[in-house]
Formats: C-alpha cells, structure tokens, sequence
C-alpha cells in the first residue's frame, strides 16, 4: 500500500512538473461595467484564446499557466490591448470608456520595464526636438527645395537612429534577464543585422529560449540575407518592358542600390541627390540602381516616366507586400538605400544624401589606392 502511495506522489509529482509555463493570477477590475465578456488571447497572425469568462460586479480573475511570459492581448467587451505578463499576482484597474491602459498594469516586471524603456527613449526624442531648430520634419523638409536643408535634417536622423541603437543596446544589456528585452531588441534592430545579432548575444540564455528570444532568432535569420559582407541576393525583378529579369552581375562596380516606390515623397526628393551622386561619380566607377515596390505597374512605368532615370529601373514583383526583396532586407520604410562593394556585397544600409556622399567617395577612393 505504501509503495502505490509513493508511486502516486511521484506521478503526481511528475505530471505537475510537466506543465509548461508558470501559474499566474490577474485580476481586473473594471471602473465602469458591472458586466461583459472578458477573454485573454495570445498574439501573432492567428490569436489563441487561453481564457474567458464573464464579468461580475466588474470584476474577473484570470487563474491558470502561461506558456511563456511575454505578450498577450486582453479583451473586454468591444475593446482589447496587448499586456506584457510575467509575473504570478498581477492586477489591472480598467476603464470601458477610456480603453484598456497597459500603464494601469500591476505585478508585471516586463511591464515596468517596458515603462522605464519608454521614459528613456521620450527622453532622448525631447533632446533631439530641442536641437531641431527649424522644426522641421524629414517629410516636410521634402516638400521644399531646400537640399541644404534636407541633408542637415537627414544627417541628424541617421545619427539619431544611431544614438537610439547605442540606447537600445544599453538597456537591452541591462535588463538581459527579463522577456522585455527580447521584444525590444527586435522592435530596435529594425532592419540591421549587425544591431540584432549584437543585442540578442546580451540576452540570458534562459530569455534566447523563451517565445520571444526564438522569434528574436528567426528574425535574424531571415535577415541575415542583407548581413554586412553578404552577396546582394540574385532576385527575379520585373523591367519596364515587363519581362521577368534578374539583376546584372553587381560586381565591378560601388553601386547603390534605392528601394522606392512612385507615392513615396521623400523617395523622389531622394533621386535628386542620387542624379548629382551619378553624375558625379558614375565616369569613378559607380552604379546606381532603382528597384520599385509599387504595387501598381502603371503607377510605377508612369513616375518612371516623370523622373527620367540615367540608370535601370526595376519593379519588386510582389510590391509592397512582405515578400521578396522587402522581407528579405527588413524594409520597414523607403526611401531603403544599400550600397554594395565591388565584389556585389553589402557594405552599407539606410545611408542618405551627404552621408551616402561620403560612403561613395570613401569606397572609391579605398579602390584607387589599392590599385596604386
């Protein structure tokens, strides 16, 4: 009798260890609904619903295991919000006219986290509105015909981004042991393999395993295509005659590669810097190249049209969906600009106007000495 006994504690035992995840409680209390249907979902492309139930005196408590801490959406009725959840007692105070607030969330150290993150970033965005004299916006800079002025605006941008990677990474280091780190690294790498492969070797190994740190991963995989030193990938484009082509052979040649599309603004203010860079570089040994993401090949065949480009223009076939060349790269937003070596290797990513200037004539200038 004895050993059955034992024997059932161990199974019992064993059964709970083999539950995954980690038993939470959140409580939510809603200020201004007695009743409703309450539900937790997890995130992504196809929402799983974990947990539901419905309100009473407004109030619910979620009890249970979660798989992993990280985000999950909380819905109430009409209206839902992404929470960051890790810890075991949490609790949010809600209202039904004013949303879900995930500041309002309590018990989530990812949570608090995310809120010191943000602070940071708020910090350094008021910095640089301070140093931004004119007021100006990149968008609105390009609305004018003022390159001096754009450049200033768009140099001050790329050293922007960088200072918020430098930032990024910095928190990401200090925060190494929690989930929220993993989302920010993938949030902030944007689309720089270099930026993700450096945060995402920070993070605890314990966070690399998790949901998150594995999404983390995939995404550096996927962009490791556009990796500094990687060969630019050899993609079937569609010309202006409408054939099916792949690219020439990108060896030989610096050539600088633009990702546009005909309705993006601050793309055709971009060519007129790439038409004085061509002209002044092309008889050196550079190239350019146009690849459009227009969904509309009209659209596109008719700015072609308009800009009288020098160099070969192609169009992404699948636009400006998230495949081909835009997954590839991780393009987020265009103007996207790389600049390949003259091996057809990715040397440089999102340079502009002087910066990309400069990129140029450093790389041409490395090629003449190496011949002397």
């Amino acid at each position: 009798m004895r050993i059955l006994l034992l024997f059932m504690f161990l199974a019992g035992m064993i059964n709970c260890s083999s539950q995954d995840g980690q038993s939470f409680r959140l409580k939510v209390n809603v200020v201004d609904a007695d009743t409703g249907q309450i539900a937790l979902f997890t995130t992504g492309e196809e929402p799983e619903e974990l947990y539901s139930g419905k309100l009473v005196d407004g109030q619910y408590v979620f009890k249970g295991i979660l798989r992993d801490p990280g985000v999950y959406r909380l819905r109430i009725n009409e209206q839902q919000a992404d929470l960051f959840l890790d810890g075991e007692e949490m609790s949010i105070t809600v209202s039904s006219r004013q949303g879900i607030r995930e500041d309002s969330l309590r018990g989530s150290r990812a949570n608090e986290i995310r809120k010191a993150c943000s602070e940071a970033f708020h910090e350094l965005y008021d910095k640089v509105v301070e140093k931004n004299i004119s007021g100006l916006s990149i968008f609105q800079a390009s609305t004018r015909n003022d390159q001096v002025l754009f450049d200033s605006l768009m140099s001050e941008r790329l050293w922007f981004d960088d200072l918020r990677f430098s930032i990024a990474r910095d928190l990401v280091r200090k925060y190494s042991d929690n989930v929220y780190a993993a989302y920010l690294a993938s949030a902030e790498m944007k689309s720089h393999y270099e930026w993700g492969r450096e945060m995402y070797d920070l993070l605890s190994p314990e966070i690399q395993q998790s949901r998150a740190g594995q999404a983390l991963s995939d995404k550096l995989e996927k962009v490791f295509v556009s990796a500094i030193g990687q060969a630019f990938p050899d993609y079937i484009l569609e010309n202006e005659a409408g054939d099916s082509v792949r690219l020439d052979s990108l060896k030989g040649y610096i050539t600088v590669i633009d990702c546009w599309a005909s309705w993006c603004g601050p793309c055709r203010s971009e060519m007129k810097s790439l038409r004085r860079l061509y002209k002044d570089f092309e008889h050196k040994g550079l190239r350019v190249m146009s690849i459009s993401l227009d969904d509309s090949r009209e659209k596109w065949l008719k700015a072609c049209q308009e800009e009288q480009l020098p160099w070969k223009s192609y169009r992404n076939p699948f636009g400006y969906k998230r495949d081909g060349i835009r997954a590839d790269l991780g393009i987020e937003g265009i103007p996207y600009l790389v600049v390949l070596d003259r091996e057809g290797r990715f040397v440089a990513k999102e340079l502009h106007r002087n910066v990309l200037r400069k990129k140029v004539q450093d790389l041409l200038n490395s090629q003449r000495e190496q011949v002397r």
